[in-house]
C-alpha cells in the first residue's frame, strides 16, 4: 500500500511537471473577433481550456499509474490491448446483452454476459482471428494487473452528453469480448473512471445518471474515490490529491505563468 507521503509526492511532482510543460513556449495562435473586446479573458479561456483538455493524459493517467505501482499493480502496455475480429457466436451474445442493457431498467450487470462470452470463447480458434489497434475512442488509458487479474480503465471527462452511456456501454462490452476471446480463463475487469466529481454537494450520478445509462453505477463506471481508493488502497485518496492542488495554489505556483496569460506588458 502506498503511504500518504508517497501519494503527496507523486501528485505534486506530476502536477508541477504537467503544468510547466504545457505552458512552455505556449502561444494562442487562433484569433477571434472577441479578442478586440476581451483580449485577456479570451486568451485565458483558451489557455486554461487547453490545460483542462490535456489533464487526462498529462496528470490523471501518470498519477494513476504511479499510485497503482506503489500498491503492487503491474502496468501493462495499452498498445497491446487489441481489437479482435469477433466470431459470429460472440457477436450474437454481444448484441443480445447490449440490447437488453439499453432497453432494461438500468441495472443489468455484465456477469452473465461475461460468462456466456467465456463459454463461447472456448470453441474459438484464436489463430484465425484478425487483430488490430482499437479505433479512436475505443482504446484504453490504463491496463493493470494484480494477483492474476487484469484491470483496464478509460478515464473520461466528468461532463457527459445524451447518448454517452449507450456508446460507452457498447465499447465496454467489446473490451470484454476482445480480451476473453483471446484468453477465456483470464481474470479481467473493465471500467470507465471519472477522476473527480465536479458537483459540490451532489452525487455525479444524480446529475448525469440518465446520460450514463445503461452503465451500472459502481460497477461499469467508478467516480472519484471508487477509482483512486482501488488503486492506492487508501480510503479517501482523492482528498489527498485535492490537497496538493490547494497547497500549490497557496504557494502561488501559478504566478510564474502570469506573462503567458497577460503578456509581458501587464
Amino acid at each position: 500500500m502506498i503511504s500518504k507521503e508517497e501519494l503527496h509526492e507523486i501528485v505534486e511532482s506530476t502536477l508541477k511537471h504537467a503544468i510547466t510543460n504545457f505552458f512552455m513556449d505556449r502561444k494562442v495562435r487562433v484569433e477571434q473577433p472577441l479578442d478586440k473586446i476581451f483580449p485577456a479573458e479570451r486568451r485565458i479561456r483558451s489557455l486554461i481550456g487547453g490545460l483542462e483538455t490535456s489533464m487526462g493524459t498529462t496528470v490523471w493517467e501518470p498519477i494513476a499509474v504511479a499510485i497503482a505501482k506503489k500498491n503492487d499493480f503491474q502496468e501493462l502496455n495499452t498498445r497491446d490491448f487489441l481489437m479482435v475480429e469477433l466470431p459470429r457466436d460472440i457477436i450474437t451474445i454481444n448484441t443480445k446483452w447490449r440490447d437488453a442493457r439499453e432497453h432494461g431498467d438500468g441495472n443489468i450487470v455484465l456477469d452473465n454476459y461475461i460468462l456466456e462470452v467465456r463459454n463461447a470463447a472456448n470453441m474459438v480458434d484464436v489463430a484465425n482471428l484478425g487483430l488490430s489497434r482499437p479505433t479512436a475512442g475505443k482504446g484504453v488509458d490504463l491496463w493493470l494487473k494484480k494477483d492474476g487479474t487484469e484491470y483496464i480503465f478509460d478515464i473520461k471527462t466528468t461532463q457527459w452528453n445524451s447518448g454517452s452511456g449507450i456508446a460507452h456501454n457498447a465499447t465496454l462490452m467489446n473490451w470484454y469480448a476482445w480480451r476473453l476471446v483471446r484468453d477465456p480463463y483470464i481474470g479481467f475487469e473493465a471500467r470507465y473512471a471519472l477522476p473527480f466529481n465536479p458537483y459540490t454537494g451532489m452525487n455525479w450520478w444524480d446529475k448525469n445518471g440518465s446520460r450514463a445509462r445503461p452503465l451500472v453505477r459502481g460497477q461499469d463506471l467508478w467516480v472519484e474515490d471508487e477509482f483512486w481508493d482501488f488503486l492506492s488502497g487508501i480510503k479517501g485518496t482523492y482528498s489527498h490529491i485535492l490537497k496538493v492542488f490547494t497547497e500549490l495554489g497557496g504557494t502561488r505556483f501559478g504566478d510564474q505563468f502570469h506573462d503567458i496569460f497577460y503578456g509581458n506588458s501587464s
